[in-house]
């Protein structure tokens, strides 16, 4: 009897042990988890902010230029391609001369 009465003890004790160990455990990595999960919502409300926020300039740059095609045309659409034009021309590094020369 008191074999089986060792047994249960010792068992007893090995679940309390591991019960402590997964308390100690969920005490570390909960907080670290909160943390994590708290720094990501930040980060995806940032990025939402400002995705919101460069789509209603757009709109409304759309707008004014919808606005401004209508009055005058022809204006509107070459300012918008010389608009394009200083762009791209600015991204390029590479300047040819009219002689050949780059």
């Amino acid at each position: 009897v008191k074999p089986a009465f060792d047994e249960v003890n010792g068992a007893q004790q090995v679940k309390e042990r591991l019960i402590n160990e997964a308390q100690a455990y969920a005490a570390k990595v909960v907080p670290e988890a909160r943390g994590q999960a708290s720094r990501a919502r930040t980060t995806a409300e940032g990025y939402k902010q400002a995705v919101v926020s460069k789509a209603e300039g757009d709109a409304q740059r759309f707008s004014l230029l919808q606005a401004q095609s209508k009055d005058a045309p022809e204006v509107t659409r070459k300012r918008l391609w010389l608009e394009t034009v200083q762009q791209v021309l600015s991204e390029n590094r590479k300047v040819i001369g009219g002689d050949g020369r780059q």
